[in-house]
């Protein structure tokens, strides 16, 4: 229960940061740091937004399930952190240039890799 607040809180105070650096600051003068912050901050929101559903889908699947085969909330955390990370690299890639075939590829597989290694840890 205590998680959904925080999930809703930090989704709105990453909304609005990333409304006041955008409102406050042009691309040019904001530098590295104001540009890693951005991507942390955008990675917070899409991780906010990833964990939810998946809570929700989680809970209803352990609905059904008995109590030895549900599915433990820590590993949903970790796979929301993964798939959140997708949407990061993608951004990172356009900012180096155009996004092609071989870096969404490249995307997949590291995503799939981890995700694997995280179902194999939990």
């Amino acid at each position: 229960m205590k998680h959904r607040y925080l999930i809703l809180i930090g989704l709105l105070l990453g909304i609005g940061a990333l409304a006041l650096i955008f409102a406050f600051t042009d691309p040019v003068s904001i530098g590295l740091f104001g540009v890693v912050g951005v991507f942390t901050i955008v990675y917070g929101i899409i991780f906010c937004i990833v964990y939810s559903v998946a809570m929700l889908i989680t809970a209803k699947i352990n609905k059904k399930r008995e109590k030895v085969r549900k599915i433990r909330m820590r590993k949903v955390q970790y796979i929301s952190g993964v798939l959140a990370l997708a949407p990061i690299f993608i951004m990172s890639f356009f900012s180096l240039g155009a996004v092609n075939l071989p870096e969404v590829l490249v995307v997949i597989l590291i995503e799939v890799v981890a995700i694997f290694f995280i179902n194999k840890r939990f």
